[in-house]
């Protein structure tokens, strides 16, 4: 009979402080209550303030989004036009005053920050435009928080989704506390902001449901939930801690002989053995609670175990005989053998979140990215492909300026986010990243 397998391992099994949030995956449309007008963003409602939460409990995590971010971000949002010629493009920075006085009122600047964050941490971008008196232009472009929004049901007959649900705590949800902001046309925004006649605020929507039906898009840190990541980081990190607590250098098993359990009894105790099965457990749990505390803790450590014995007839007649037995485990079950390390575990967060660890200060001899060039390369490599981000942060801003007639009226109008220096290295060339 065994009563223990090491107290390392015992305490996996318990829930420690550092359990991983449960998985939450991305919700189709049919998923929500009948009486809900909006689409659940996971199963419960909740996943937007789940992966919040993950990304501040795991430093790899929380470093690599935070990286992303800058990088992303770069040297912030601004315009240019470009004016083409017989020999080349020139760009002219020429500062438009209404362009300015624009992005001032809107302050414009900290929008595009947020859509990075909300982008970055969430992997969705909600927005709304917000109309001047005269109905003639797009006055201001606000962010709304995307843990806080969710999107109304798709309407069987148009295919559209007509409403933009606000709320700021969707866990205590009361329909009373929900603001709703009719949505724009997700194919012809232009077109249906133009023909709306009453209001001023429209929920601004970026792309159509996708094929899978899919209403919130895919986050990187969505996808280390659902793989299993975060679980098992937590089951080794719970492991060592473990370990550590109860000082042990070897992983171990204790086993009991049922004879034993029965000598340790009153006389009286010993004829209810057979039939009283909380007697039997009771009765382990005893002598496991003693064998705890003789060896666990750091204060134990090192003491020399002596089996408890006792008189047992065998063939031979009366002997005495260990009772209680301690083996050591296999070696397979050394926690190398049969779960990752955190150096595996924190390499699969990397690469979900497309972040080289060199980039961060993370690095090592048998990485090849020790020398200032090749980390800079590699800070070069990881954004080059940040264009098709920014085309997502800067589509509301497109969608202003398309509204706005600015492109008419300031032919070659274009968005632009400049890399941050750090990448500018290598040419002279112009480092500006149009979008």
């Amino acid at each position: 009979m065994v009563i223990a397998e090491g107290i390392s391992i015992i305490g996996i099994s318990g829930k420690s402080g550092g359990d991983s949030v449960p998985v939450s995956k991305d919700v189709k449309i049919e998923h929500s209550n009948a009486s809900d007008n909006f689409v659940y963003w996971g199963d419960d409602n909740l996943l937007p303030s789940r992966i919040i939460q993950e990304i501040g409990r795991d430093e790899v995590v929380f470093r690599s989004n935070e990286f992303n971010k800058a990088a992303h971000f770069g040297q912030g949002l601004s315009y240019l036009r470009e004016i083409r010629k017989k020999d080349g493009v020139e760009f002219d920075f020429t500062s438009i005053p209404e362009i300015d006085d624009w992005m001032e009122a809107s302050n414009a600047q900290r929008t595009f920050a947020e859509f990075v964050e909300d982008y970055e941490s969430l992997g969705n971008i909600i927005s709304s435009v917000v109309l001047s008196r005269n109905r003639e232009k797009v006055a201001l472009l606000l962010r709304k928080q995307a843990d806080w929004s969710r999107w109304g049901k798709q309407d069987p007959a148009s295919r559209k989704v007509k409403t933009l649900y606000y709320n700021s705590d969707w866990e205590s949800y009361r329909a009373s506390d929900t603001v709703e902001i009719p949505a724009l046309d997700v194919l012809f925004p232009v077109d249906d902001l133009r023909g709306r006649n009453s209001g001023f605020e429209f929920a601004y929507r970026m792309k159509p449901i996708a094929a899978k039906r899919y209403y919130y898009d895919l986050a990187n840190v969505e996808v280390l939930i659902n793989s299993g990541t975060f679980e098992m980081r937590d089951m080794v990190k719970a492991f060592h801690k473990s370990r550590l607590k109860n000082g042990l250098g070897a992983t171990f098993s204790i086993e009991v002989t049922e004879t034993y359990l029965q000598s340790r009894l009153s006389a009286e105790d010993k004829t209810k053995w057979a039939s009283d099965l909380d007697l039997r457990i009771r009765t382990l749990k005893t002598l496991k609670a003693e064998v705890d505390s003789f060896l666990s803790g750091s204060s134990n450590q090192g003491k020399t175990v002596i089996s408890m014995l006792f008189k047992e007839q065998l063939k031979t007649g009366y002997e005495y005989v260990p009772g209680v037995t301690i083996k050591k485990l296999d070696t397979s079950l050394n926690v190398e053998g049969w779960l990752p390390t955190i150096q595996q575990l924190q390499a699969q967060s990397f690469l979900a979140m497309g972040v080289d660890p060199s980039n961060i200060g993370i690095s090592n001899q048998s990485d090849g990215m020790n020398s200032g060039s090749e980390k800079k390369n590699a800070f070069y490599n990881n954004t080059a492909t940040i264009g098709v981000d920014r085309m997502n942060t800067l589509t509301p801003f497109f969608f202003v300026a398309q509204f706005n007639n600015w492109r008419k009226k300031y032919p070659g109008f274009k968005w632009v986010v400049n890399d941050a220096p750090e990448i500018q290295h290598g040419n002279s060339q112009d480092k500006t990243s149009k979008q």
